[in-house]
């Protein structure tokens, strides 16, 4: 399992990167196969490792896909957001940091919400809700940063942060509300590692993809440039080049870069939302037919 994720994420890491020794696509496809292998070899198992057959229980899969979900987008945005914020805006660490406060503020006041909006609307539909809220969210930062609008983007951590704040818990109950007893201790260590594996997944694609756009946008703003070369792969390491040299053709490089890197930040961001729609539409398919008298009404820690 551990060669199969470190595989799989080298290869979804250098997506796009001029191959070393074996091509990305080749590594992605080798850990693909060898999950695959996982998965087959823990079904026939009379004792499986992992327990992937609670997956039968559709509630068991649409809470496995909402903490992915949740995940790959809440460190995908902590892995890039702070470079936009700071580099790009000019903000110190403190102030860029506290840029980010909204996405812990939503979280906060949607948690505390969650008990009333689970005994009222059940838990799919909350669960169904915050994968909603998660590519609101996203969209209204890709808005922001399209139209160099700060407040955009604020406000769509915000929305990111309360759908987080409501999917966690609820997801974690409804995943674990039917499982039986002797079974628990798997389906919770199965429901862990799905959102580790997101988290890891949200900095490889949502990282990987502005960094990519980054990279073919870049050149493409600095045509004939004499230091195109020597700018680094980063919008900080174009900032630092920039300091090097002279006056106009530094302002040229600091524009060029952080236009650059809205733009890519929009792509990966515009990635979110529609993952987060193919996750809400799974999660429709899962949850159809699973009334709320099947399902815990109240979240569990």
């Amino acid at each position: 399992m551990a060669l199969a994720v470190t595989v799989l994420t080298a290869g979804l890491i250098r997506m796009g990167e001029e191959p070393a020794v074996v091509p990305a696509g080749i590594l992605v496809l080798a850990g693909t196969v060898l999950l695959a292998v996982i998965v087959v070899l823990d079904l026939q198992s009379g004792d499986p490792v992992v327990g992937f057959g609670l997956f039968a229980d559709r509630r068991f899969a649409l809470a496995a896909l909402v903490l992915g979900l949740l995940n790959v987008v809440l460190y995908g945005l902590i892995f890039v957001l702070p470079s936009y914020l700071q580099t790009v805006l000019g903000h110190s660490a403190m102030v860029g940091s506290a840029f980010l406060l909204p996405l812990l503020l939503g979280a906060i006041l949607a948690g505390s919400a969650t008990e009333h909006v689970v005994r009222r609307h059940g838990a799919i539909r909350t669960c169904l809700s915050s994968v909603v809220a998660l590519g609101a969210g996203l969209g209204a930062m890709a808005w922001g940063i399209g139209d160099n609008l700060l407040a955009g983007v604020l406000i769509g951590e915000f929305v990111v942060g309360s759908g987080a704040g409501i999917g966690q818990s609820t997801a974690m109950a409804l995943g674990m509300d039917h499982i039986p007893s002797a079974s628990r201790g798997r389906g919770s260590a199965l429901l862990n590692v799905l959102r580790t594996f997101g988290s890891v997944l949200g900095v490889t694609m949502i990282g990987g993809v502005s960094g990519l756009v980054y990279l073919r946008r870049l050149p493409r703003l600095l045509p004939g440039s004499a230091v195109e070369g020597d700018l680094g792969t980063t919008v900080a390491q174009a900032f630092d080049a920039a300091d090097r040299q002279p006056p106009v053709l530094a302002d040229a490089i600091r524009a060029a870069a952080g236009t650059a890197y809205a733009d890519a930040l929009v792509w990966a961001l515009l990635m979110g939302v529609a993952v987060s729609m193919i996750v809400g539409v799974a999660g429709l398919a899962l949850g159809r037919g699973c009334s709320r008298g099947q399902i815990s009404e109240e979240p569990q820690a």
